[in-house]
C-alpha cells in the first residue's frame, strides 16, 4: 500500500442543499471525477440530484456542478 499524506481539499458546501455519498475516481489521464447526491435534506429527497465534478489539478479547484439525468445518455 503507498504511504502518501492526506490532503483535504473541499469540492462544494451548500446551506441549501444536503450533499452525500460521493463517488471519486482518478482517470488515466488523472483527471478526478466526483459524483454526489444533492437533494433538499437528510430526510426529504425531493429534488434529488445526481451530480458531478471534475478537477484536473488533483482536487485543489473543481468544475462547476453538471447534473446527470436521463437525458444525458439518451442519445438524442
Amino acid at each position: 500500500m503507498y504511504n502518501l499524506p492526506i490532503e483535504k481539499f473541499t469540492l462544494s458546501r451548500s446551506g441549501d442543499h444536503m450533499e452525500g455519498w460521493p463517488d471519486l475516481i482518478r482517470t488515466q489521464s488523472g483527471k478526478l471525477l466526483c459524483v454526489y447526491n444533492e437533494c433538499v435534506s437528510h430526510g426529504n429527497r425531493d429534488h434529488t440530484h445526481i451530480t458531478l465534478r471534475e478537477s484536473t489539478d488533483g482536487g485543489r479547484t473543481w468544475s462547476e456542478k453538471r447534473y446527470i439525468d436521463i437525458e444525458t445518455f439518451s442519445g438524442d
